[in-house]
């Protein structure tokens, strides 16, 4: 069955039945870590729709944050309350707007996950435009290439499988066909070698793997799960980043399991798990270390993780609302974490500076899962049959 899990539509079952007021954090201030504050609430803060679902979330050009929800591009202002500008008139009924980030031109550049999947951009000041006219496919995320262009990659597309993509700050598109069959890139970083690395969970037989490419669109498999030493059959990258470290990083989900991995640039892989971890839906770096969201199922809670490069592990809940579903991460100016959660209402949250000391009341410390010893990257591309 392919796998098309997406955490950011993640609904949770149970209802906020007493809503606290927003807690606005001035400007250049930064909050103790380890405790989670609400910033704004679907339906309560000035601007901030009822039904708003929040997906990713990043800082913009005017050093405010700014999420997309399902149908629409939203703006934090200064003083907490919300700006929200509607996709559907351009994007038409259910865009399912997905991934965004501030592009090199200066203006917010985001997805349309359902088909045909677009790419649009907004200007700080609230223009809207649609840049693309794909007829195909779904645009899922979108990020700064290591050329002055950006990158996105299109999962379920038709024929054939999935691409990645490049765009032009003017709008011009190419697109490059994965080497597996059936592709479905999904979540992409720029590393320090120059190259876009990309996840993938497709090919015949629905593999787990990360791919990188050159800025020209050659394509090489990085590591492929159940082949690679380190990345476990049954396993599906998701997010990835590039660490404070110089690696990369990435999330990984099997059913109700979760693992982080490191992967050196010659494609080593070490993953890092402990009991409690999964359902992860974003990856961050920040103040030196990795941050992960975690939403909820029957085995997992809603939480963000701090992982160090090294891999210590510890687990923040306290104070998270109880419908929260942890999702997009950012941080902002003043070094907190911005988190957007998908929850009946939606909420974009703060959990505090990264680069603060935690008090141990606040924090769900575990232990580091050993990792394996240490394994050759993959030399080539596996030949996709099935």
């Amino acid at each position: 069955m392919r796998r098309l899990i997406r955490p950011y539509c993640a609904i949770a079952m149970g209802f906020l039945l007493v809503l606290a007021a927003p807690v606005v954090q001035p400007s250049g201030a930064s909050t103790q870590l380890g405790h989670f504050t609400t910033l704004a609430t679907a339906g309560v803060t000035t601007g901030f729709g009822a039904s708003s679902s929040p997906r990713h979330i990043t800082t913009g050009p005017d050093g405010l944050q700014w999420f997309v929800a399902a149908d629409s591009v939203n703006r934090i202002n200064a003083d907490g309350t919300v700006t929200s500008y509607d996709a559907s008139g351009i994007f038409g009924a259910n865009p399912s707007l997905n991934s965004i980030v501030t592009g090199p031109d200066g203006n917010l550049w985001f997805t349309k996950f359902n088909p045909p999947g677009q790419i649009g951009k907004i200007t700080p000041s609230g223009t809207m435009t649609a840049v693309t006219s794909f007829t195909t496919g779904n645009v899922e995320d979108i990020i700064n290439g290591p050329d002055g262009n950006l990158w996105y990659t299109k999962p379920f597309d038709a024929p054939g499988g999935g691409v990645i993509g490049r765009i032009t700050p003017a709008g011009a598109t190419t697109e490059f066909t994965p080497p597996n069959d059936s592709a479905q890139p999904r979540y992409m970083t720029v590393a320090p070698d120059g190259n876009i690395w990309y996840t993938d969970d497709g090919g015949a037989t629905n593999v787990g793997s990360i791919f990188k490419s050159t800025p020209t669109g050659t394509i090489t498999l990085v590591a492929q799960a159940g082949v690679t030493p380190g990345l476990a059959a049954g396993y599906f990258p998701f997010p990835i980043t590039t660490g404070p470290d110089g690696n990369i990083w990435t999330a990984m989900t099997k059913a109700s399991t979760g693992v982080v991995a490191r992967v050196t640039l010659a494609g080593v892989v070490t993953p890092y798990t402990t009991t409690g971890m999964a359902v992860l839906a974003d990856i961050k770096p920040g103040c030196g270390s990795l941050w992960v969201s975690q939403q909820a199922d029957d085995l997992s809670t809603p939480s963000i993780w701090q992982v160090t490069t090294s891999g210590a592990l510890t687990q923040f809940t306290s104070g998270l609302p109880a419908a929260a579903t942890p999702g997009g991460i950012s941080f902002g100016p003043d070094n907190d974490l911005k988190i957007t959660s998908a929850g009946a209402p939606g909420l974009i949250l703060n959990m505090g500076t990264g680069c603060a000391t935690a008090p141990p009341s606040t924090t769900t410390t575990t232990t580091t899962a050993a990792p394996p010893a240490a394994a050759k990257a993959v030399a080539a591309i596996p030949a996709f049959t099935g």
